[in-house]
């Protein structure tokens, strides 16, 4: 069976992807998000990567763990079967820009952002909501062009620090310290030493009694 047919095949089968509140829309998201339950955000950035991104996607299956993808437009141009088995598996994709320039004009943005929202439409039939800056920059004129388009914009509030360090052990101290419920958590599917580390981290919380959950999923169980 060809790639392409492949692709045509998996457009029809992938499940749909779960509304956000619409008090969420327009909005930018600095901070965790209250519930009651132990429910956490577990969301990369910079993906797909076409080794990476399959081993977390294994760990997080053998966990019955959901995720947020805040995908680059280049990198799911290049892999759409990593994206589709990412929408397959009932993880939620959200965009993060085409190419992670950190500044642009307010055209160059809007291309941007049209250029990956329609990638993400080609290959899973979604039209993506969720935006997250590039270094969380939150004043820029890509995140200004998501909010525009009503889209909801999210940072994070705990962070693997994983662009900082090559070190596993580092990345999973550096989640597993203390987390609260609602907490956002910021890893990168693009580094080895991020998806070496996410089955402990998997491990270590879910004993904890945590739940890890795709956005739209923790915003939705606090209405």
């Amino acid at each position: 069976m060809t790639p392409s047919l492949l692709l045509t095949i998996a457009f029809f089968i992938l499940p749909k992807q779960t509304l956000i509140p619409s008090q969420y829309s327009g909005q930018t998201v600095t901070t965790r998000i209250k519930t009651t339950q132990k429910f956490l955000a577990l969301t990369f950035d910079d993906g797909p990567d076409p080794i990476q991104t399959p081993k977390i996607l294994n760990a997080l299956k053998q966990h019955n763990a959901k995720a947020t993808f805040f995908v680059l437009g280049r990198n799911a141009e290049r892999n759409p079967l990593i994206l589709q088995r990412i929408v397959a598996e009932g993880h939620t994709i959200a965009t993060h820009s085409y190419s992670h320039r950190i500044s642009m004009s307010p055209e160059e943005a809007d291309s941007e952002n049209t250029q990956t929202a329609a990638i993400v439409f080609r290959y899973t039939g979604i039209n993506p909501n969720l935006f997250r800056a590039p270094f969380g920059l939150t004043k820029s004129n890509l995140n200004k062009n998501a909010i525009s388009r009503k889209w909801a914009s999210f940072n994070w509030t705990v962070s693997a620090a994983d662009t900082a360090t090559t070190n596993p052990e580092v990345v999973y101290k550096n989640i597993c310290f203390t987390p609260n419920p609602g907490e956002i958590i910021l890893c990168h599917d693009i580094k080895p030493h991020t998806a070496q580390a996410i089955p402990k981290i998997l491990d270590h919380l879910t004993k904890q009694g945590f739940q890890f959950v795709t956005l739209p999923e923790l915003l939705n169980q606090t209405q």
